[in-house]
């Protein structure tokens, strides 16, 4: 009998009689969000049944203990090129005007579409004075790196239709016979698998409390993302709510729900709507399973990522909300903090409560170029792969807007691209000292275990792993010293022991795992099976 043979006999036996002493309570069972996440890092948990999901770690749910030098550092995005002049799209038609936002990139197979709104001036003007509603515009790049603007042929413009807008500000009609403002559209494709094809990407727009058209917030369809539709006979979320903000919305396959984030206003003595006294910009959520009847809105709730009590109103200009990618059971959003105007990270696992980053933004005022100015730094968010950046995750971000009138230098609106490393937006940190993170107690399923980290901060940089029983014991043949090094900078890094990475053994039972570091960051973990390897 070989020696890797014993230890998984040994270990199994281990576990079988850890099993036996343990009562039914110890089953796994899903602890309340808000007491995890918001909570500092804690053993007091029943199991959390993780399964095979890919798990990060920005926020507390993981986390049992940090210990030695291990800290959490968060990440800022970085151009995708060195050059600031190196932009992905410049907004300099007449149609689009100098105030060109509220933009959605969005990957839809081997191509890359944008729709974004242009307006002349904050209050719909021209130059002359004149009342010019805004415009919905699209455009599509082929390999996110140069963007095409169609000639639609469907917008009159000064009697001219050769230009890429879809419709303007005064195109649909709400049931108040409102116009329905295209101010704030943002679409996204329905990966719902029941969705009908006439009804493949989705989108909602409207205004409300005395802004222009007052309709409240609409939902709209379409078959190929050029020809629209009114989906909802009436405002999905009332005109009693702001709304003057991007509003996000999209399909959640793990929860089976559409959800749509919007703009509205409080305060913190709990009063809301405009104008209360001392209100703040704020994000609200509704729910629905058939993108027809949807639930009763509902604020979010925030947590400090510095541990204080508590959560002090501040006001949060967009939303940019989605399921990450990687790890659809956790929402990503990116706020804009106003008047700083410079996206914000925040994270959620139910939608409601979001733990908050606000150490820094995840593109500064000083990324290049001129995001100083009003309402000049808000990113768009769905990430996007391109085919030789595997590692990477790219966004696109605003920059030199300019909603009062035009520049005076001539200069125009622009979007650039950003990347980040995948699951690269927090991770537990330890530099020349070593440190360690170990998890709360987990219910997996996989065979295997794969990390994403990078041990290059320092020279001798490593990470190694040790899984420990329930009751925080080492488990034999898996302990640190069997661990075989992990070194350099990896997405997905299979873990072996003494060069063995079957882990049949955990499947189900109550496990921590415990990561020493030193001169690395640790992103991210998932148990997998043996056909995701």
């Amino acid at each position: 009998m070989s020696m890797k043979i014993l230890v998984v006999i040994i270990a199994s036996f281990f576990f079988v009689n850890i099993n036996l002493l343990q009562s039914n309570e110890r089953l796994a069972e899903k602890t309340p969000v808000r007491s995890l996440a918001f909570e500092p890092p804690t053993f007091n948990s029943k199991p959390l049944d993780i399964g095979s999901r890919r798990e990060l770690f920005i926020d507390n749910y993981l986390i049992g203990a940090l210990r030695g030098a291990a800290t959490r550092h968060l990440f800022e995005m970085v151009p995708a090129t060195t050059k600031a002049s190196d932009v992905a799209m410049t907004c300099d038609a007449d149609w689009e005007g100098p105030w060109c936002r509220y933009a959605k990139f969005i990957q839809d197979k081997d191509s890359i579409k944008v729709w974004y709104m242009g307006h002349h001036t904050y209050d719909y003007r021209n130059k002359d004075g004149e009342k010019v509603p805004g415009r919905l515009c699209y455009a599509y790049s082929e390999d996110g790196v140069t963007f095409k603007k169609p000639n639609l042929g469907t917008y009159d413009w000064n009697g001219n239709k050769s230009n890429n807008v879809l419709f303007d500000d005064q195109t649909f009609r709400g049931v108040n016979k409102n116009w329905i403002t295209m101010h704030n559209f943002s679409p996204f494709i329905d990966t719902n698998p029941d969705v009908s094809k006439d009804e493949k990407y989705k989108g909602v727009s409207g205004y409300g409390e005395g802004l222009g058209g007052n309709t409240g917030l609409y939902s709209f369809k379409s078959s190929d993302g050029i020809n629209w539709k009114v989906a909802s006979e009436g405002p999905i979320v009332s005109n009693k709510h702001r709304l003057d903000s991007t509003n996000q919305g999209f399909w959640d396959a793990e929860r089976e729900r559409y959800a749509v984030y919007f703009r509205h206003i409080r305060n913190s003595d709990g009063e809301e709507g405009y104008p209360v006294k001392n209100w703040r910009r704020d994000i609200r959520v509704v729910f629905s399973k058939d993108f027809i009847k949807w639930t009763e809105p509902e604020w979010l709730v925030y947590h400090r990522d510095d541990g204080r009590p508590g959560m002090d109103l501040t006001h949060l200009y967009t939303n940019e909300i989605k399921p990450y990618k990687r790890a659809p059971h956790i929402y990503l959003g990116f706020p804009s903090r106003y008047i700083e105007f410079a996206p914000m990270l925040i994270a959620s696992r139910d939608g409601i409560h979001f733990y908050r980053w606000m150490k820094h933004p995840i593109i500064p005022r000083t990324a290049p170029a001129d995001r100083h100015k009003n309402r000049s730094n808000h990113i768009w968010q769905e990430m996007i792969e391109f085919p030789d950046e595997p590692n990477k995750y790219s966004m696109y971000c605003s920059e030199n807007l300019a909603i009062k009138g035009v520049h005076e230098d001539g200069s125009f609106p622009r979007f650039r691209r950003f990347t980040i490393r995948k699951d690269g937006f927090v991770s537990v940190r330890a530099e020349k000292e070593e440190g360690e993170v170990i998890t709360k107690a987990m219910i997996v399923r996989g065979d295997k275990l794969t990390i994403n980290y990078d041990a290059t901060l320092h020279d001798g940089g490593s990470v190694s792993v040790e899984i420990l029983d329930a009751e925080r014991r080492p488990v034999p043949g898996f302990n640190l010293k069997k661990c075989d090094a992990l070194t350099g900078d990896k997405i997905d890094q299979l873990v072996t022991w003494d060069g063995s990475e079957d882990l049949k053994f955990i499947s189900g039972k109550p496990i921590h795992l415990r990561f020493v570091m030193k001169g690395a960051d640790l992103f991210s973990f998932k148990f997998i099976n043996p056909d995701q390897a």
